[in-house]
């Protein structure tokens, strides 16, 4: 696994991406502690923590479905980077209100304007990653930025109480408005080009917000992936309401509360190191639900343990269960999901999981309330696992499904990856393809494509031979394997000749779409190109082969053909 966050890290903007990452939130969570501490200090209640705290949420689910359109419509590295520096701008004003001790209500509307100001960065992040590493990267990528995000989860808080010893509040809050422009600027650095489809489809506001949601639904798998993230936020939710009363009951007092959230961390940065391995597994239901029990179960077993060290074990092991669910799930929506609704995609399981997050906060402070500890232990602890278990029938299902589709889409691939259509293609993208691909069988006389056509599809021959004629000519055969009518997709041309079935062939069909999407998400390959460019020359030049050529396409470096 050490090699695969050394190969990510090769990358050069992903090492941009995850420092300004490391930056930004480091400094983030510095500035939600001091702005507690100043506002309890100032009003000496802690309803003003929690009006802030609330109005953040608040605004977090409102403003989630727009965010994701932004991360699809604009250029993903400048989306970021402008939101940074918008996000400087509002936290020098509450920086100058701090400073001048200036209206109470400005604390909460400053806070929430930064949380809008910045919730296009998640979405735009998690599908700017997968256009800067390879799909085999995905999980090291993603379990490096679990890592950060734990390591900044533990040193965060403690930076800003630094701050306010070493400082004022006000510096502390100008120093975190310095920190969102140094992060835009290392975005600016990024030179990987992405962004979605949002401001091309022509649709209202309404219906690219919900392409995202629509994504989501459109399999059973990624309805099941984004429903376990919410389970796993909503387990997250619920532990920062009973932490401190579990550290009291082991004997550390509330302060113990910073040590259970420092064990959950180091669980979720030693998970992250697994994640690799667990991917390698084709079979998502019990890695799902057993990482919710992982998750979920020590807190119940946590009311038996009497020992701090013992309980900080238990959540050493319960932070490992959140993080694998959480760097699986994502990876897997990041492969699944087309790369134009991505954004829109991961914002809407971005509002899944907070909006679980807030309901199990508040439900597990009622339980307190009303039952006491034990009762939202064995909630947490048996009720979330239950769900988890009461899903497993279709998981499984799912994955039996997912399974005889690979397997029935194999034969495709295998020909594509003969074919070499595509520079670095990976298994997910010829999967894709396969999805959309239409065998059929097709016999002499024939005509596939006529010229001067619209160019609307690509052709592969798995079996038996073809011709082409362009202007009255005879262009070379073409036998099988090989693949015909790549020129008009790759030239956005009219068709530059007629095909004809030669011979009784096995034949594949892909739509345009799918091919320019492939095209998007890799690359054409050398072999392509080439042949292309030898087809183009012939048909300008009305030049053919002399007969019996060999015009099928060459295999690439250690493919056999």
């Amino acid at each position: 696994m050490a090699s695969k966050f050394a190969a990510t890290l090769r990358h050069r903007d992903m090492r941009y991406v995850l420092g300004a990452y490391v930056i930004d939130d480091t400094a983030s969570w510095g500035y939600t502690v001091v702005l507690a501490a100043y506002a309890y200090g100032r009003t000496g209640s802690t309803g003003w923590i929690a009006l802030i705290a609330c109005t953040r949420w608040i605004v977090g689910l409102l403003v989630s479905g727009y965010a994701g359109v932004l991360a699809d419509r604009y250029d993903r590295a400048r989306l970021i980077a402008a939101s940074g520096v918008l996000c400087g701008i509002a936290m020098v004003g509450l920086t100058i209100v701090v400073g001048a001790d200036g209206p109470l209500w400005l604390l909460p509307a400053l806070s929430a304007l930064d949380t809008a100001l910045s919730s296009p960065v998640r979405p735009a992040t998690g599908a700017l990653v997968p256009d800067i590493v390879a799909e085999a990267d995905l999980i090291a990528a993603n379990g490096l930025f679990a890592i950060l995000e734990n390591v900044v989860i533990v040193l965060g808080p403690g930076i800003g109480g630094l701050l306010l010893l070493a400082g004022t509040p006000a510096t502390a809050m100008g120093i975190n408005a310095a920190s969102y422009l140094v992060s835009a600027a290392l975005y600016l650095q990024v030179r990987t080009r992405s962004r979605g489809d949002a401001a091309t489809t022509g649709e209202t506001r309404i219906a690219q917000w919900t392409a995202g949601i629509r994504a989501l639904g459109r399999t059973s798998a990624t309805r099941l992936l984004t429903v376990f993230l919410g389970i796993a936020a909503a387990v997250y939710g619920a532990s920062i309401v009973v932490y401190a009363p579990l550290s009291i009951s082991f004997g550390t007092g509330a302060k113990g509360y910073s040590y259970l959230l420092a064990a959950s961390a180091l669980g979720s940065v030693l998970a992250a190191v697994l994640a690799e391995r667990l991917s390698a597994r084709t079979r998502l239901a019990p890695l799902l639900v057993g990482a919710i029990v992982v998750e979920a179960v020590p807190f119940w077993l946590s009311h038996y343990v009497h020992h701090a060290w013992l309980g900080a074990g238990l959540q050493v092991v319960s932070g490992g269960g959140l993080v694998v669910l959480d760097v699986l799930a994502i990876t897997a929506l990041q492969r699944d999901l087309p790369r134009a609704v991505l954004g829109r995609a991961l914002a809407a399981t971005g509002a899944v999981a907070l909006a679980a997050t807030v309901v199990s906060n508040l439900a597990a402070s009622a339980v307190i309330s009303s039952g006491g500890l034990t009762w939202a232990l064995a909630l947490i602890g048996i009720g979330f696992p239950l769900i988890g278990l009461a899903c497993l029938p279709v998981l499984i299902t799912n994955d039996r499904a997912t399974a005889e589709h690979t397997r029935s889409l194999q034969p495709t691939v295998d020909l594509l990856e003969r074919l070499d259509l595509f520079d670095g293609a990976s298994h997910r993208v010829l999967e894709q393809l396969a999805t959309g691909a239409v065998a059929r069988t097709a016999q002499p006389g024939e005509v596939l494509i006529n010229q001067g056509d619209d160019a609307d599809a690509l052709w592969l021959l798995e079996s038996g031979r073809v011709g082409a004629v362009a202007g009255g000519v005879p262009l070379p055969d073409v036998l099988a394997p090989g693949y015909v009518g790549e020129l008009g997709l790759i030239h956005n041309a009219p068709r530059s000749a007629t095909v004809t079935v030669l011979e009784p062939s096995e034949l594949i069909r892909i739509e345009a779409s799918d091919f320019q999407d492939a095209v998007g998400a890799t690359a054409t390959s050398a072999s392509l190109i080439r042949l292309s460019g030898e087809r183009l020359a012939r048909t300008n030049r009305r030049d053919p082969a002399p007969p019996g050529a060999d015009t099928r396409p060459r295999p690439g470096p250690g493919r056999p053909h």
